[in-house]
């Protein structure tokens, strides 16, 4: 039962732990979240939910904007707004000008500003948003002044993955080649000593009796069959010894008979 246990769930657990693991990673971390910001959601998010996502964060965005732009400059605001907003990959870009003025996804920020479009440019009508095919993304754009005039935009991005990549195969494949053998050695190595080991043992002592030495013992304390085989043996071992003793002692017996009755007749 143990081992039958050990070979269908270790494996099964190693590489669901390893699937979020190597899932999270090509679809977060490569993409500029840092490791304990990872989120597993977009592991089995669809196109659809992350979409969805990227519109709730737009609404929230654009309300602060046509309510007051000021906020938009305000970084502690910003940071504030940051945890109300739907946890998700998705992330967003406050630009003035031609710089960034605020993201909460430096990395990805910084990689994808040379494409995003110009201010007016892009489609910016309520509802709508447009796709990078080369980089998969899907951006929403909203144009806006701030106070001073200066042309302001603000982009929703989320990178619309396909789960099955070629990347996501090939290192699954090589984190279960890695579970597989960690599996083999690990049972290998519990064969060998809940096994192999006892069986060494075992067989030592049957030479020993096979040699006439019945004064060789092995543990009884042994839990499990290997314990049940050692008493076993133990108690061979030791009918073994009484019998061989026992002949012994008729075989004195019968030397002393013999002897007696030859000195009788003599």
């Amino acid at each position: 039962m143990i081992t039958f246990t050990t070979i269908i769930v270790l494996p099964l657990l190693l590489t669901a732990i390893a699937f979020f693991i190597i899932g999270g990673y090509l679809v977060n971390w490569q993409h500029g979240y840092k490791l304990q910001d990872i989120d597993y959601t977009i592991v089995s998010e669809s196109f659809q939910a992350a979409a969805e996502t990227v519109d709730e964060i737009y609404d929230i965005i654009v309300g602060l904007i046509e309510e007051d732009a000021s906020k938009m400059e305000d970084v502690e605001y910003l940071e504030q707004l940051e945890e109300s907003l739907p946890k998700s990959s998705a992330y967003y870009i406050i630009r003035k000008n031609d710089q960034i003025l605020y993201t909460n996804n430096v990395n990805a920020a910084n990689s994808l500003l040379p494409d995003l479009p110009v201010y007016s440019e892009g489609d910016s009508t309520e509802g709508t948003g447009y796709y990078f095919t080369e980089k998969n993304k899907y951006v929403k754009q909203y144009d806006f002044r701030f106070e001073d005039g200066s042309p302001g935009t603000l982009f929703v991005i989320a990178k619309m993955n396909s789960l099955i990549s070629k990347a996501l195969l090939v290192d699954m494949f090589i984190a279960i080649l890695c579970i597989l053998i960690f599996t083999s050695l690990l049972l290998s190595q519990w064969i060998h000593k809940g096994v192999f080991s006892p069986i060494n043992k075992l067989n030592v002592a049957m030479r020993r009796i096979k040699e006439g030495n019945f004064d060789y013992m092995l543990q009884t304390d042994v839990k499990g069959e290997m314990g049940d085989l050692f008493r076993n043996y133990e108690d061979m071992r030791l009918r073994l010894k009484e019998s061989t003793e026992e002949n012994k002692l008729h075989e004195k017996q019968h030397k002393e008979l013999v002897s007696n009755i030859s000195h009788d007749l003599k």
